[in-house]
């Protein structure tokens, strides 16, 4: 059965993504706050679990991928800075094992992402994903089209070599 698209759709960058994942079949969410996609995921039923430190709370959406060969792609959001560096170990663990896993770290505002000692997830992650895409606020319209190519990435993860994709929202 076809999905309407989201196109047209007033709706926030977070609702978009939580909705693609809710359409995509995402039972859970799992993560660390804040990320604004842990609680827009919720308000569509997407069960969000909340763990206490980033690196361990990546092996839960790697063992969701690993338990159902792939079938079920583990989610994973976490706050921007150090909540992110904190979870690029297991990141880097799930690309080397070729494991699909999907990470969306909370962006910095558009105008503070590029300025150090700030910790930019899409130039950091690009090195242990196989793919990076930065969205922000204004390019909400992009939202979808960005998430489509994430999901056909992360379906292709099973057949090449691969790993982990970030999205940072």
């Amino acid at each position: 059965m076809p999905v309407a698209p989201l196109r047209g759709i007033a709706m926030k960058t977070a609702d978009a993504i939580a909705e693609i994942l809710r359409r995509e079949g995402v039972e859970w969410v799992i993560g660390y706050p804040v990320n604004h996609i842990l609680e827009r995921g919720a308000a569509l039923g997407l069960r969000p679990i909340i763990v206490r430190q980033q690196r361990p709370g990546l092996h839960m959406p790697d063992a969701i991928s690993r338990v159902t060969s792939g079938a079920q792609i583990g989610v994973f959001c976490m706050q921007h800075g150090p909540g992110t560096e904190n979870a690029y170990g297991g990141v880097a663990q799930a690309f080397s094992e070729s494991v699909p896993i999907l990470v969306m770290p909370q962006g910095y505002a558009q105008n503070n992402a590029y300025v150090k000692p700030n910790f930019n997830s899409t130039l950091n992650f690009q090195h242990v994903t196989k793919s990076v895409e930065p969205l922000v606020a204004e390019a909400q319209e992009r939202c979808p089209g960005v998430e489509v190519v994430a999901a056909a990435d992360l379906m292709s993860l099973s057949v090449q070599a691969g790993g982990a994709l970030t999205t940072a929202a």
